[in-house]
């Protein structure tokens, strides 16, 4: 298996970085208007789908809605002591068509982050974009992220259709981080150093390891038909070094504006979810 390293952030300068295994302050909730939280009785029928098999989740998800994600996330509650320090999941990438008629390029992003969830202000991620122009080839592309910084694109990863795609994140200190990237059909690994984005000298964006996600997101409008995205053996680790699965996982619902949602999340076992395309 072929292994490919990249150093992909430096820092403008050094920092004292706090190990991720110390429990911090949770900071005040946010008020986002790209979030909006409701009860999931309220929910129009069919759109969450809890399946019944012999590992059905231990709660009722909460659901959210969302102009650009789709998926499921776990967060911690501000009474809890532990954080995230790792995520993990695997997906197929989906073959995808051009299918409207505005004359535009269709996109969507398939990827697995720590934090993001509700304010964004930091967030490390790795994942797939994928571009479906209206004439010429679908371009597929592997990238990472540790947000705000712009998404970093890794060119000599070779990624097609029907791939199967393995990402785990580790966040090694609130300020460094590992993703390793997997083409298990194609036997490419790629193992990416992450360091923080600076605000200011000596000043920089933390991880606070308080959600991990699994996402579909129209990232560049319109959205692409992905038909379908399942993510499975998926799980977490926290700082106190216990698995995490999706037992406790909410989700998060694509409806941009005011019109219909764009998305189905169904929670498939504590290790599996599928996000559709409704569209």
């Amino acid at each position: 298996m072929k292994l490919n390293t990249l150093f992909a952030f430096a820092l403008a300068a050094t920092v004292s970085a706090a190990p991720l295994h110390e429990p911090r302050e949770q900071p005040h909730n946010q008020k986002n208007d790209q979030y909006e939280y409701r009860p999931v009785t309220k929910l129009d029928e069919g759109t969450l789908q809890v399946t019944d098999n012999d590992d059905p989740p231990k709660h009722t998800p909460h659901v959210y809605e969302s102009k650009n994600w789709s998926g499921a996330v776990l967060k911690n509650q501000p009474e809890e002591r532990y954080i995230y320090t790792s995520v993990r999941g695997r997906f197929t990438v989906p073959s995808v068509q051009y299918h409207g008629s505005h004359h535009k390029d269709e996109s969507a992003a398939i990827w697995i982050g720590i934090d993001g969830f509700p304010d964004g202000t930091s967030m490390l991620q790795a994942g797939v974009s994928i571009t479906v122009p209206e004439k010429g080839p679908v371009k597929y592309e592997i990238g990472v992220e540790w947000y705000p910084e712009p998404l970093q694109k890794l060119s000599y990863f070779p990624i097609h259709a029907g791939d199967v795609i393995s990402i785990d994140i580790v966040a090694n200190t609130s300020t460094t981080g590992t993703i390793i990237v997997d083409n298990e059909s194609r036997g490419e690994l790629a193992r990416i150093p992450m360091q923080a984005p600076a605000k200011e000298p000596g000043e920089n964006y933390w991880l606070m390891g308080q959600s991990v996600e699994w996402i579909v997101e129209d990232f560049q409008h319109p959205l692409a038909n992905f038909s379908e995205v399942v993510f499975y053996n998926a799980s977490a680790e926290t700082s106190f070094y216990e698995t995490v699965t999706l037992s406790e996982a909410d989700v998060i619902i694509l409806k941009p504006r005011q019109s219909e949602s764009l998305s189905q999340v169904s929670i498939d076992s504590d290790s599996q979810l599928t996000v559709r395309y409704r569209g």
